[in-house]
């Protein structure tokens, strides 16, 4: 057999090494899966992921997210608030490869929570946790948070630059954002999007191109968009494991009888509001649709005339000159009524300033006549002072 070995060393190496990589190989692909399963579940841990996802199409109220937290097994319950349109970075807009412009939805996120989960908060109600990869949180309302993800989010995307979100509204919708420009401030990574995927939105071309954080007060929906839910023994089970959805099957019972109740309390709810938002709505529609119909009218008329001087415009054109001829008549009148009225009035005003310059002058004379008397007066007050001091020299003499 040795012999056999040393002539066949080449082929006997070769064997060796194949079954060593086969051997490895297999190791690796048994370990690989559990090692991944188990770093998976501990980012989940560490973000407090969330266990379920809720959403309704006519939003969800503070009151529906109270409701899911007194469900037994759930841990915790976060509102969660967004809104989609098209994404612009220093005023410019930013093209997908297909050359559509890309859509962006901002997610709305509580700057206390966020701040105290950075010093150490453990809130379980805080879900979906963000980390902070390089910059800041947010401090003021025109300031957010951008995705890591190089796949996604446009290169042009950095700390520093300001977006403008753009939503796709109707003239007569307002607008869910309080404000549409934010400077980014921070990078971050968030276990709210496992994949590359972003998903769907009604804005732009219908695919969501890339996501924010910017602070709740920046939207200005008075309804959350979405819910998620934590349970408080999720951690017990594999995420990936038939076991975690089984566990997580079995409150969904409890979820359902919450949501029939709390969509029985919205029914009512909107059965109050709606009226209201019927009547005004019918009250709108009843004067724009009278503001229409007096515009129909008139463009009838003017194509009713249009239409007789197709047909008879020599008599059209006679038509028009008689009523320029009238309206000229008229004008001509006023004109020549003005005239005479101006010349009156003219002739009134010359008379009024003769007789200011004739007063003027009489003014001037009695000035004169004034000033002379004065002169007068000051000569015999004159002479009377010398008299007197006469007398009393004489009366000095006789004494």
């Amino acid at each position: 057999m040795l012999r056999s070995l040393r002539h066949n060393m080449s082929r006997f190496v070769s064997l060796i090494i194949i079954v060593t990589l086969g051997a490895g190989f297999f190791v690796g692909v048994k370990v690989t899966p559990p090692s991944m399963t188990r770093t998976a579940a501990n980012y989940f841990d560490d973000n407090n992921f969330m266990d379920l996802f809720i959403r309704c199409s006519y939003g969800l109220t503070a009151d529906d997210v109270a409701a899911l937290k007194r469900i037994n097994e759930v841990e915790g319950a976060q509102g969660q608030k967004f809104a989609d349109g098209l994404l612009l970075v220093n005023n410019s807009p930013c093209t997908d490869l297909d050359g559509s412009q890309i859509t962006v939805r901002a997610y709305g996120v509580d700057l206390g929570k966020l701040q105290n989960y950075y010093y150490g908060a453990d809130d379980s109600d805080y879900i979906n946790r963000v980390t902070l990869l390089d910059g800041r949180f947010p401090t003021q309302s025109n300031q957010c948070l951008v995705d890591e993800s190089s796949l996604s989010t446009p290169d042009q995307m950095k700390i520093g630059n300001v977006i403008t979100i753009e939503p796709e509204t109707g003239e007569d919708e307002d607008s869910p954002f309080a404000q549409t420009q934010f400077e980014i401030v921070g990078v971050i990574r968030t276990p709210l999007y496992i994949s590359f995927e972003r998903g769907y939105t009604t804005a732009g071309n219908g695919k969501l191109g890339c996501f924010v954080f910017v602070p709740n007060e920046a939207l200005t929906s008075e309804y959350y968009s979405e819910a998620y839910v934590t349970l408080k023994n999720s951690a017990s089970y594999d995420p990936f494991s038939t076991e975690y959805d089984e566990y997580v099957s079995s409150v969904m019972s409890d979820l359902q009888t919450v949501a029939d109740t709390r969509c029985e309390v919205r029914r009512a709810e909107l059965a109050t509001t709606i009226p209201t938002v019927i009547d005004e709505a019918t009250k709108l529609y009843n004067s724009v649709k009278t503001a229409s119909d007096e515009q129909l009218s008139a463009a009838e008329a003017e194509i009713e005339q249009y239409r007789v001087y197709a047909e008879n415009p020599e008599g059209a054109y006679q038509q028009a000159v008689n009523q320029f001829a009238q309206a000229y008549g008229i004008a001509e009148s006023a004109f020549n009524g003005s005239t005479q009225q101006y010349q009156a009035a003219v002739a009134q005003y010359d008379a009024l300033l003769q007789n200011y310059q004739n007063a003027n002058t009489a003014k001037q004379q009695a000035d004169s006549d004034l000033s002379a008397a004065n002169n007068a007066v000051n000569q015999i007050n004159g002479y009377i002072t010398q008299v007197e001091t006469s007398l009393a020299s004489a009366r000095d003499n006789v004494t």
